[in-house]
């Protein structure tokens, strides 16, 4: 018996230094107080983390090698808490995709070869941020609803930006805010909205302010009321604004090296 014990605690700890290496986590949860906290340290990590249901919450933390972190909320009031996902080191990936009312997430993601996504569907509000700092960074933020706020920060290497946000179901999606800031070396920003102003002073705002090297800035608002505010500061410059409804404002600063700017503005 004791020869057995010792095989088997011989077995588990093998088992747990190959666990540790090869890192995966899988959280599933289906029902109302959910809360899932998911932390990966080395290697190859992979976190997936699924909620159906009201109050949820979920964090995932990964540290080192491959990385990558999928979470998938359902329905209802899924997604009230806050998620998030934060990656440190090498060759980051994340992803969130939310339904549901007043649904808030963020990506950080910092070193190498960062990837990120955000899905958001729902209204009352809408929040979504991406916050990468270091080399290979992408992110994507898409937003179908009302009262979206976006925001992505990147900092450093081969920046690229996409974020949207749409209508949903025959509703027009209303007082959306983005605001994208990209500070070093590739820059690319391109994005859109489609919606109405409905009380707030300047309508679904979009800011943008790019510091550094290649930048290229696409924007594409349809609907009313809109205002547009683009800010790149040094190289490569090139802005692109298209405006289609009534009552839209645009504003384009531009200071150092290729500029160039186009707005386009119709009923």
């Amino acid at each position: 018996m004791k020869k057995l014990f010792t095989l088997v605690f011989a077995l588990m700890l093998s088992t747990g230094v190959v666990v540790a290496q090869d890192n995966a986590a899988l959280a599933t949860q289906t029902g109302e107080g959910n809360s899932s906290t998911i932390g990966q340290a080395g290697d190859r990590n992979v976190a997936d983390t699924r909620q159906v249901g009201n109050d949820n919450e979920a964090s995932i933390s990964q540290v080192g090698s491959m990385l990558h972190a999928n979470t998938v909320y359902g329905s209802g009031e899924a997604g009230r808490g806050p998620w998030g996902i934060t990656q440190t080191g090498n060759a980051n990936s994340g992803a969130i995709q939310q339904e549901g009312i007043g649904v808030r997430a963020g990506i950080t993601q910092t070193g190498d070869a960062n990837t990120a996504t955000l899905s958001q569907v729902g209204s009352t509000p809408l929040n979504a941020y991406i916050t990468q700092i270091g080399e290979g960074n992408a992110a994507s933020i898409d937003q179908s609803g009302s009262w979206g706020n976006i925001n992505v920060e990147q900092v450093g290497t081969q920046n690229v930006a996409n974020v949207t946000q749409n209508s949903l179901g025959g509703q027009n999606a209303t007082r959306s805010s983005m605001s994208i800031y990209s500070e070093g070396d590739g820059n690319i920003v391109a994005g859109s909205q489609e919606g109405y102003l409905n009380a707030i002073g300047s309508g679904a705002d979009f800011g943008v302010e790019q510091s550094g090297d290649s930048n290229l800035a696409i924007f594409m608002q349809e609907g009313s009321g809109h205002s547009m505010v683009i800010g790149q500061y040094g190289s490569q410059n090139g802005a692109g604004v298209s405006q289609t409804g009534s009552g839209h404002f645009a504003t384009v600063n531009q200071s150092g090296v290729g500029n160039a700017a186009l707005v386009m503005q119709s009923n």
